[in-house]
């Protein structure tokens, strides 16, 4: 089923897999509409289709009461490319550095249970509630390693990028972080995981993995790569 939902979404211009992931969910109408739309999914379009196919009702939780609009986020958050999966041409990384994969362990402990806030995360309150925002987030999953980064309460993405060692996107190897144009120059942050993933808190879903060739992170990313353990 998921196979027949995938070879309609290879027609999207962009993001195939997530077209294909959010059809599976919404069924195969969402996949043309989608393209017809915009190109493909995009979070927006999903959030609307769920929208219109409620008629409106939402649940509870505030989410439309039409499958699930940010079923690709809560499949990608789970899913770990295989050794044909790369997504920017690298050759497949695997994490043999230990306080690499303390640090990743650590944060992905924070998947589908944290929120973000702005300016959260830098006491230890918020952070037994799972509340973050970028830089805090990685602040912490390098602390539970071992690693400081620096002193919690004035950790922000511009003392967090003058740290470590810059490398180019083509060197890029987990446990390196990566650091997008959002709201300002290197404005938000996340720990690379290999295969063109990585794991951040975000303002949407909090701690989740996501992928540098989503659209959006696509246009964010600036090339900017700090490799804080060799």
């Amino acid at each position: 089923n998921f196979a027949a939902t995938y070879r309609l979404a290879e027609k999207a211009k962009m993001n195939v897999t997530e077209t294909a992931l959010q059809g599976y969910n919404f069924g195969s109408g969402f996949i043309g509409w989608s393209i017809k739309r915009d190109g493909g999914w995009t979070q927006k379009n999903a959030i609307e289709f769920s929208r219109i196919y409620s008629k409106g009702v939402k649940r509870p939780n505030g989410t439309w009461r039409y499958g699930d609009q940010y079923y690709v986020d809560h499949v990608m958050r789970y899913l770990q490319p295989g050794p044909g999966d790369n997504n920017n041409g690298q050759s497949p990384i695997k994490g043999g550095n230990k306080v690499i994969e303390a640090a990743i362990k650590a944060g992905s402990t924070y998947i589908g249970r944290s929120s973000y806030i702005m300016g959260g995360g830098r006491n230890q309150r918020d952070i037994a509630k799972g509340i973050f925002d970028c830089s805090s987030f990685v602040h912490y999953a390098f602390k539970q390693a071992g690693v400081s980064l620096g002193n919690l309460s004035s950790t922000t993405t511009d003392t967090i990028v003058v740290q470590g060692k810059k490398v180019s996107y083509a060197k890029a190897k987990r446990g390196d972080l990566v650091f997008f144009d959002t709201y300002k120059k290197n404005g938000h942050v996340g720990i690379y995981l290999g295969d063109g993933t990585f794991l951040n808190c975000q303002n949407s879903y909090g701690v989740s993995i996501a992928s540098m060739s989503n659209t959006y992170w696509k246009s964010k990313f600036n090339g900017v790569v700090v490799r804080i353990v060799q």
